[in-house]
């Protein structure tokens, strides 16, 4: 099967490699979607970051390594003791892989385990024909749900913490730094939730745009004035009730 591998920096590699055999616990994906994450790009550009240089004391594997990681697809093949999946089950990957036993993960903590792994990082991703998955990281997909939609899934998991997380209650003013990928979904997120209105400031004037159409209060592009006193002069002084950092810099 093709797979674009990672080796080391700006390095990616376009190769043939064996179709993966599911193991004990593992089903086999035929990939159909898979999205390219910033910290797939920035991985090209100034890596290696989630790649290994030396075995992965979880997965024992290095660069080598498939990248990939927010991505949906089919089972084609399962393992033994899987139970609850099979074939033909369309389905949406979760790509951390928590131990299950440190202290963190005891305690449900699962993205501090002292050994995740991250599929894609430390463990081999989608940006390949087929994939092995543990079962514990699956999750079907219903079926008004497309393989396109569903490669979301990740990102939008990580704007909707957020938003759990800030404590925003309904009529909430919310003010957003960046309109990539995770600000737009952290404004919509904001939205659903009930924010009544969400402040957007970004440098990038075609994502401006994007995020007025996708519901945005108002944009503004942070250069052409101090973001606080802006917001304030459109919430009778108050500013934001919510902040959100979206922009990675």
């Amino acid at each position: 099967m093709k797979a674009l591998r990672y080796y080391k920096q700006k390095d990616f590699r376009l190769e043939d490699i064996a179709e993966p055999v599911p193991g004990p616990g593992e089903v086999k994906v035929k990939v159909k979607w898979c999205g390219i994450c910033g910290s797939d790009v920035q991985e090209y550009l100034s890596g290696p970051k989630m790649v290994p240089t030396r075995p992965h004391p979880q997965t024992g594997l290095s660069a080598p390594m498939t990248g990939g990681h927010e991505f949906s697809g089919e089972i084609t093949d399962i393992g033994a003791e899987v139970t609850g999946f099979s074939p033909g089950d369309r389905v949406v990957v979760r790509p951390t892989l928590p131990c299950y036993h440190c202290h963190y993960c005891r305690q449900g903590r699962y993205i501090q385990c002292v050994m995740l792994a991250t599929m894609g990082g430390s463990a081999h991703g989608a940006f390949a024909e087929y994939v092995t998955v543990r079962d514990d990281c699956l999750y079907r997909l219903p079926d008004n749900v497309t393989f396109e939609q569903a490669t979301y899934a990740e990102p939008l998991a990580c704007a909707v913490r957020a938003v759990l997380r800030s404590g925003m209650t309904p009529g909430a003013s919310v003010a957003i730094i960046g309109a990539g990928p995770i600000g737009l979904l952290t404004m919509q997120t904001a939205l659903a939730c009930g924010a009544a209105r969400v402040f957007l400031f970004e440098t990038v004037e075609s994502r401006r745009t994007l995020a007025k159409e996708l519901g945005a209060t108002a944009t503004f592009d942070p250069r052409d004035g101090d973001p606080g006193k802006i917001i304030a002069g459109l919430t009778e002084g108050r500013r934001a009730d919510i902040g959100f950092e979206c922009a990675g810099s």
